[in-house]
């Protein structure tokens, strides 16, 4: 958030004299009225000084602070800090409060995580996924920046328990302290993997060597990728892709190799097994593959004084 900081706040200043700036010193006031020195940095006795630092604080309220500076030079003298111009931030020291309700389910055969925040926390940024498996004592962070209030956790093993905790952070890195604990498992997976979409569509018009691309995912971890093709008036699949797969989800693209291909009507079909074993209905797309007839083109180039007249047919 604009002039709001935790823990510390940036500053910069500039100072000039006529022989040496030797030190700047910063004040701060709760209400503009009553003033403290609380930093001094060592300007190097140069005639025109800048300086930059970070002003602790921890020790302050919540609210809004005020800051000014003034400067001293080599002889002692010191600038008038009445004449500084004055600037205004407001501490936030404060964490959200700690999320609530954290539940884990395996419902779908996925792993996911949901919980609950205060109405009063409007300024929560993101949250901060913890994971620790079995009988480990630590935690470890399994999503940093996270921006919505339910997680799927797509990182795990079958038959291995994990326990989670959320924290929340505010936007200016207060960060909460840690929920409930939940724990869950999933033992089994019977659920297929899926195909979402093939491109081109089906019943586009290819030409050599097009690029295909099919979008799947699993509830748990995908395993093989397979793509086959036979000619539409034929019965017989030829693979001509396969690919080990390890993701949640993924984008598998691939050339597809048509240097044998004689034009006409071509379907391809592909699937996907996930790691347990578990396969996806095919998906079928059919293709019009028409080879390229055009020859190259003649080129001419003629000079023309510093130029040149490029022709061609």
């Amino acid at each position: 958030a604009k002039n709001k900081y935790s823990k510390s706040a940036p500053i910069s200043v500039s100072a000039k004299d006529n022989r040496a700036v030797a030190a700047i010193y910063v004040q701060t006031s709760a209400d503009s009225v009553t003033w403290s020195d609380v930093m001094t940095v060592s300007a190097g006795g140069r005639t025109a000084a800048s300086v930059i630092g970070n002003v602790d604080l921890t020790g302050y309220s919540d609210g809004e602070l005020y800051l000014r500076a003034y400067a001293e030079d080599a002889s002692g003298n010191k600038s008038n800090a009445e004449d500084s111009p004055v600037f205004c931030i407001t501490v936030d020291n404060t964490a959200p409060n700690v999320p609530y309700d954290l539940f884990a389910s395996t419902e779908n055969g996925a792993l996911e995580l949901k919980w609950d925040t205060a109405e009063a926390d409007t300024d929560i940024e993101y949250f901060k996924i913890y994971r620790r498996i079995d009988d480990e004592s630590d935690y470890t962070l399994a999503a940093d920046n996270y921006r919505y209030w339910n997680y799927i956790d797509s990182n795990i093993e079958l038959g291995t328990r994990y326990y989670y905790a959320v924290s929340a952070v505010d936007d200016v890195g207060n960060e909460s302290e840690l929920s409930s604990e939940a724990m869950s498992c999933i033992s089994d997976d019977k659920i297929t993997p899926v195909i979402h979409s093939i491109s081109p569509v089906t019943d586009s018009k290819i030409g050599e060597n097009p690029i295909i691309s099919v979008s799947c995912s699993d509830n748990f971890r995908l395993g093989t990728f397979t793509a086959e093709i036979k000619q539409s008036d034929n019965e017989e699949w030829t693979e001509v892709y396969s690919k080990e797969l390890s993701s949640y989800a993924s984008v598998v693209e691939f050339e597809l190799d048509t240097s044998d291909l004689a034009d006409g009507n071509y379907d391809i079909r592909v699937k996907v097994s996930d790691s347990v074993g578990n396969i996806s209905e095919y998906t079928t797309v059919m293709y019009n593959y028409r080879k390229c007839t055009l020859s190259s083109p003649s080129l001419t180039v003629s000079p023309i004084g510093w130029g040149a007249e490029l022709s061609w047919s």
